[in-house]
């Protein structure tokens, strides 16, 4: 009987250790490390707190505040702080808000499309409510409408 419930318990753990690193795999970042993502107009970068407020300001290579994972999958990126561990979520249809919100690959408001515009810049588009991720020099982040000469939505990563 020992060696059976030996045998059993060594194959949970085996089976415990599978279901694990698949967890890890699929919240691990694909392809790059954090990076900063900096407003080509207002050259301040994205920013958020433990709180899910997000933001921008001066940007600091030293600040974890500032990296952000971007996780590929089926529609687009999710942006992932590599401080607090929390994902950029649109609000939805109707709201220009973002927020920082635990992650969760089955939430279409946490998906961004992520469009170059020109070398380095990027558009990242909300996959939910089809708005921008747009920023103003005040230090304000949210989502707008789409505009692809608004240099308020670029961002170089």
């Amino acid at each position: 009987m020992k060696k059976t419930t030996g045998l059993i318990g060594l194959l949970a753990l085996a089976c415990a250790t599978v279901v694990a690193a698949a967890a890890s795999a699929s919240a691990a970042p694909s392809g790059r490390g954090a990076v900063a993502l900096r407003n080509v107009q207002t050259g301040l970068c994205l920013d958020g707190d433990f709180g899910g407020k997000v933001y921008t300001k001066g940007c600091g290579s030293d600040n974890p505040y500032q990296h952000w994972y971007l996780h590929e999958g089926p529609m687009g990126v999710m942006l992932q702080s590599s401080k607090t561990g929390l994902c950029i979520t649109g609000k939805g249809v109707g709201n220009d808000s973002i927020a920082a919100v635990a992650c969760n690959s089955g939430d279409v408001k946490q998906w961004w499309e992520q469009w170059n515009v020109n070398g380095n810049a990027y558009t990242l588009l909300n996959h939910q409510n089809r708005k921008a991720l747009d920023s103003d020099a005040k230090g304000n982040a949210y989502v707008h409408q789409y505009g692809d000469t608004n240099p308020y939505q670029h961002w170089s990563m």
